[in-house]
């Protein structure tokens, strides 16, 4: 089911896990794993890379994939959602990283919104596949149990 949710694009990704939240899923829902707060920045051609999702992929899938939004300086925070939980962090662990950014034809950008991904509104990828594709992607992080910050300078070639 994960890879059939990445082929629908970050923003598809990232409603579906945050709107899992206010749905539940009953009594036997296992507790969120330990989570450690993760924070960072990324840029693009030195320059802060605003309204990108990133999602952080798990190397030893354990169920959850936390992933977080940029700001108009770049920053984003991790958070996590399971089933009808959800919290701020990240399991501690290696991931693999996703960045995506959806624009329009004249570079706008495209945001998801509850019933529709960037791709269905219009949006087309903006960067690089080294950075976006969930099986190209070179980007890797490792998350300590006490967290931290995880930076990420991307270029446009």
């Amino acid at each position: 089911m994960t890879a059939m949710l990445f082929n629908r694009g970050a923003g598809a990704l990232l409603t579906i896990l945050f709107g899992a939240l206010a749905l539940g899923c009953g009594e036997s829902e296992p507790p969120l794993p330990e989570l450690a707060p993760v924070t960072g920045t990324v840029t693009l051609d030195g320059k802060p890379l605003s309204d990108a999702t990133i999602v952080f992929m798990p190397v030893a899938p354990d169920g959850s994939t936390p992933g977080g939004l940029t700001n108009e300086a770049g920053v984003y925070e991790l958070k996590t959602a399971s089933g009808s939980q959800n919290g701020v962090g990240a399991p501690a662990g290696e991931y693999k990283v996703m960045i995506n950014r959806y624009v329009d034809s004249k570079g706008a950008v495209v945001k998801a919104t509850p019933d529709q991904g960037p791709m269905g509104l219009g949006g087309m990828e903006s960067l690089p596949q080294k950075y976006s594709n969930p099986g190209m992607t070179t980007l890797t992080a490792t998350v300590p149990k006490e967290g931290g910050k995880v930076d990420f300078e991307l270029t446009s070639r």
